[in-house]
């Protein structure tokens, strides 16, 4: 499933000894049988035995062909098995950190980077280098839709991201943030507090959680966080005072950041506010399995390019 194979080639002749110089050997697709043009025969060997690196730039079937040469000019030629070179797929190629290109479901061309690879119980996840919409939680005029905001926000952040999903490449879609482990995984349980404010609203809000960990440590890791973009993450978080309880879902702020964003709170003496704030939405594209890789070296100016 490589590029190249690497073999070890050894001229014998017991009778009047090899021409080292004047042997050679060529690789190609063409043929597998003796007879190929001489002319064809286009590498000098130096030494002997030699060891030969032989390099494919596209996938197929290759012959390694040797031309053997005499000290009386006698010639004989001899040719190895057949050498496989499969097109590469993402599972043997695509390291995190890496740099793929990707045509999303809405014919938009993304800069993404490998998230996760093939070694981590996730399968191979891409993440967008770039927000792709902005999706708007809370409502700052209705308290109440602002807690049902607040209470969805996973499943509206992850299913924002389904318009996204090229079927061609990508298998499913969600928002960074939440569990890469099981996406929709939303069941925390409900907020109670023992302060006397919160009794007409104990069991109304979800709790916090801890989705996001996985990967905001990873994005980390390969120094991705910071797109000079806000974006959410589809986790909450709770704050809960003498002076009042805010509930919050996490975002990472244009510098990388972690940042939280309350969407309601609720104060000492039982009044409630509501907010609403409009961030990025950064997609997550889990990968189908055996996905080609048909170019680009990974990196940021040359991003892997994917075929099927």
């Amino acid at each position: 499933t490589g590029e190249s194979v690497t073999a070890t080639v050894t001229l014998a002749d017991n009778e009047s000894g090899v021409n080292t110089t004047g042997s050679k050997w060529v690789y190609n697709t063409n043929s597998g049988n003796i007879g190929i043009d001489e002319a064809s025969y286009t590498n000098s060997f130096t030494e002997n035995p030699e060891e030969l690196t032989l390099s494919a730039s596209t996938a197929g079937t290759y012959y390694l062909h040797v031309l053997t040469v005499d000290l009386a000019g006698n010639k004989v030629e001899t040719i190895s098995e057949a050498i496989i070179v499969a097109e590469p797929t993402i599972e043997n190629v695509l390291t995190a950190g890496d740099w793929v290109r990707y045509e999303d479901g809405t014919g938009v061309t993304r800069d993404c980077v490998v998230l996760y690879d093939s070694s981590s119980e996730y399968g191979v996840e891409i993440i967008t280098m770039e927000t792709v919409e902005d999706v708007t939680l809370g409502n700052s005029s209705n308290f109440n839709t602002s807690m049902n905001s607040y209470n969805s926000a996973i499943s509206t952040l992850n299913n924002a991201t389904s318009k996204y999903i090229n079927t061609t490449y990508v298998d499913s879609a969600r928002s960074v943030g939440s569990d890469p482990s099981n996406p929709t995984s939303d069941n925390p349980g409900y907020f109670t507090s023992s302060y006397s404010y919160m009794s007409s609203y104990n069991g109304k809000f979800k709790n916090q959680d801890t989705h996001y960990e996985t990967d905001y440590n990873q994005m980390g890791t390969l120094g991705i966080r910071d797109i000079d973009e806000y974006y959410w993450l589809a986790s909450r978080f709770v704050s809960s005072l003498s002076s009042g309880s805010y509930f919050y879902v996490r975002s990472v702020n244009a510098s990388g950041n972690l940042n939280n964003d309350y969407l309601c709170s609720v104060n000492s003496f039982g009044r409630t506010r509501s907010f609403s704030n409009a961030y990025g939405l950064r997609p997550v594209f889990h990968l189908k399995s055996g996905i080609k890789v048909t170019g680009g070296t990974g990196e940021e100016g040359s991003p892997y390019i994917l075929g099927t």
